[in-house]
């Protein structure tokens, strides 16, 4: 089993007495016992002897035994009295024999010897030797290097401080060019200064600047390519603690203030103690903004990165001047921009309506999906119908086209409407309406126009229509269409010409027209023509007469008086 042991020399406090009254002979020593690396916590007996060499050479005194030291995390703390004169100012070691726990097994010489160094030869001072302190002591020296300088070059401490109601250890400087109150350094790997608090609301380290001026509490320097200026850490492994704590009274003050880079290597919490599970959660109240970013580059962007580790970078950044845009970059590009009108461009940095798309772009919907595309090279949209088959949009130079296909592929069947207004179709169906007709203006004076009444050319008014007043009148025209709740199926003309009108007139086709069955009832297959009854047609009687003045063939019957009739238009 492998031990090991550090240790400090402090002279005791109990037997320190002035000048006058030698202080004893007695001293306190600290150490540290490891087994195997591992700090003891627990009991262990020990035995002490001085000697004039590291190895061999002779004992001086006697033999000091302690037994049952309790040593917690390694540290222990002995009080030991070697007899007047072992100190005469020669070089002495201190040689350690060990066992643990207390009381059990044999003694271990430990090794090296450790030499004893300046505390313990204050003893030697206080019996007339060259050195030695009387506390409290309390000096001064004016000197342009070190006043008090002291070397441990053991394991231990080279100075500590104890104290029951103030500080262990205080530094003071009344110089005004930024030199520190203590000053740490450390040449290994070991903090300069370090401070433990082994209880609740006490503190291991503090500092204070009083100065009106830009003065510093603590301060930490290291000239290390890896080391840090000041170290802080919380060991509990629960509750909340605090590794490094700031706090300031000052509204336009700060608790804590980075000149340089700053690293977390855990969650950041700001306005709230707890910010699992995210990496930053900022908390606050009011209208102020919980996060706040500025570039202060007039020419520069203030910008967000995110990506994941090894991949391209997503840029959320923020322009300058009085209506500044927002981009998204994805690496290098800008893939989008919102601007401060609120348009939104996608493939452009200049969205000229609330949704700028400059590309093809595509809607996935419940069933089928559409893109704005360029079908054939041309703008235009390209959708898919539930059942795969694609439909196209095309906007050509001279003409809109809709095109629809039975598959997949692009489709070349469909509906031209070309810039002069002509369509072109290869089939038409029309399924509003059973009649071709034309619009005209009806001249009558003495009785409203209403559909299905029978017109005639108005020979005052060249291109109108008059309403029929004679029997077997061969000016007929045709019939007012929109009788009956049968519609005009296609209805030509041209607007702001001779051939425009109020009143659709079927030249052919199927149309309800009013009938005078006085003269003789009208059946299905009766040839109609005109009567005297205004507007109204009634069955041909006299065939040589009604050359030239048929309106065409009843599809429906009257027996009598006035009404409907279903007429086939064929004039003739």
């Amino acid at each position: 089993m492998r031990r090991a042991l550090s240790g400090v020399f402090v002279v005791s406090i109990v037997s320190a007495a002035a000048w006058a009254a030698p202080m004893g002979t007695a001293f306190v020593y600290q150490g540290q016992l490891k087994i195997s690396g591992v700090p003891v916590s627990g009991t262990a007996d020990a035995t002490f002897s001085l000697w004039t060499d590291a190895t061999g050479g002779s004992q001086v005194g006697s033999t000091v035994t302690a037994t049952g030291v309790s040593a917690v995390n390694g540290l222990f703390t002995v009080t030991l009295d070697f007899g007047a004169g072992v100190f005469s100012g020669e070089a002495r070691w201190l040689q350690i024999a060990v066992r643990s726990p207390s009381g059990s097994g044999s003694y271990v010489t430990l090794s090296p010897r450790q030499c004893i160094t300046a505390t313990p030869y204050a003893l030697y001072g206080a019996n007339g030797g060259s050195g030695g302190l009387t506390l409290p002591y309390s000096g001064s020296a004016t000197s342009g290097g070190t006043a008090l300088d002291i070397t441990n070059n053991g394991t231990g401490y080279a100075v500590r401080g104890t104290a029951q109601a103030s500080a262990g250890v205080v530094g003071e400087t009344a110089n005004t060019n930024g030199y520190p109150g203590v000053w740490g350094k450390s040449t290994g790997t070991g903090p300069g200064v370090a401070g433990t608090a082994s209880g609740s609301s006490l503190i291991g380290v503090q500092g204070s600047s009083s100065g009106a001026g830009a003065g510093i509490g603590v301060f930490g320097l290291t000239p290390s390519t890896n080391g840090k200026g000041v170290s802080g850490e919380a060991t509990a492994t629960s509750g909340i603690n605090y590794g490094v704590y700031g706090k300031t009274n000052s509204a336009s003050g700060y608790a804590g203030y980075f000149d340089g880079r700053g690293y977390f290597s855990g969650n950041v919490a700001i306005g709230v103690t707890n910010s699992t599970p995210n990496a930053l959660n900022v908390v606050s109240a009011g209208d102020p903004p919980q996060l706040y970013l500025e570039q202060n580059a007039t020419n520069n962007w203030a910008r967000i990165r995110m990506g994941v580790t090894g991949s391209t970078k997503w840029d959320l950044s923020v322009g300058g001047g009085a209506s500044p845009a927002m981009n998204f970059f994805n690496g290098s590009s800008n893939v989008m921009t919102l601007g401060y009108n609120g348009n939104v461009g996608i493939g452009t940095a200049s969205p000229q309506q609330k949704l700028h798309v400059a590309g093809i772009g595509q809607f996935d919907l419940p069933s089928g999906s559409v893109s704005v595309s360029t079908p054939g090279g041309n703008p235009g949209l390209i959708a898919y119908a539930q059942n795969g088959h694609r439909r196209d949009i095309v906007f050509q130079n001279d003409r809109m086209r809709l095109l629809v296909g039975n598959s997949g592929s692009p489709p070349s069947v469909g509906l031209d409407i070309l810039e002069s207004g002509r369509t072109v179709v290869k089939t038409l169906e029309i399924t509003g309406g059973s009649d071709l007709s034309e619009p005209f203006d009806v001249r009558s004076a003495d009785k409203p126009v209403e559909p299905g009444m029978v017109v005639c050319i108005d020979p005052e008014s060249p291109g109108r229509l008059v309403l029929s007043r004679k029997a077997y009148d061969r000016t007929v025209a045709g019939i007012i269409s929109g009788a009956g709740g049968v519609n005009p199926g296609l209805m030509m003309g041209q607007k702001g010409s001779s051939a425009d009108g109020a009143h659709p007139v079927a030249l052919t086709g199927r149309v309800y027209c009013y009938v005078d069955a006085t003269a003789g009832a009208v059946e299905p297959g009766d040839l109609l023509t005109t009567s005297a009854t205004p507007g109204h047609a009634m069955k041909v009687k006299d065939h040589q007469k009604a050359q030239g003045a048929i309106l065409g063939k009843a599809m429906s019957g009257l027996e009598k008086g006035k009404g409907l009739v279903l007429v086939l238009v064929t004039l003739q």
